[in-house]
């Protein structure tokens, strides 16, 4: 049974099969590269990337390399990529502006859901973080509150897949 992981170090997406594997960078972008996660078949990883004149997208390559994808079409700060269950939607959280990154494309922001070509985009929620399917892939689970330790209240929400019947499911100051 071989194991493998992917990660980000010095601005690219790399993957190293445990315990004792090389590690292997699986694109050859110029742009940075970062928050990958597996497809759930293990056989491809989407992730975000970042380049100062053209701003950032969502990308899916094989772990082998082979057919690198971008699946965004339009500019943006796209963040925590994740797969449905059957590889067949993602969901992300596009981003707004900040003093490092700009302020350029970053209307609209908030949770989205699309099609794992990009196609059918939609917002459904204005705010959250660290966006993921449900189990069942009926729901979109995501973090408010921040993602720093400490004062903010935390608390972790689901919509259904347009973005309706919100539920909060836990708060915390301190989780």
């Amino acid at each position: 049974n071989d194991s493998t992981i992917v990660f980000t170090a010095l601005g690219h997406i790399y993957k190293k099969k445990l315990p004792n594997g090389v590690p292997k960078r699986i694109t050859t972008l110029s742009d940075f590269e970062a928050e990958p996660h597996f497809s759930a078949d293990g056989k491809s990883v989407v992730f975000v990337t970042w380049n100062d004149e053209e701003l950032g997208a969502i990308y899916s390559v094989n772990l082998d390399g082979t057919n690198l994808t971008k699946i965004t079409k339009e500019k943006g700060i796209y963040r925590t990529p994740a797969f449905n269950s059957d590889d067949s939607k993602i969901v992300y959280r596009k981003e707004s502006g900040n003093g490092d990154q700009g302020y350029d494309y970053t209307k609209k922001t908030g949770i989205y859901i699309a099609n794992a070509d990009g196609t059918d985009a939609k917002r459904v929620s204005k705010n959250g973080e660290f966006p993921s399917f449900s189990a069942d892939d009926s729901r979109i689970f995501f973090q408010t509150g921040g993602s720093f330790f400490g004062g903010l209240t935390k608390k972790l929400k689901s919509v259904n897949l347009n973005g309706k019947e919100e539920r909060s499911h836990f708060s915390s100051k301190l989780a």
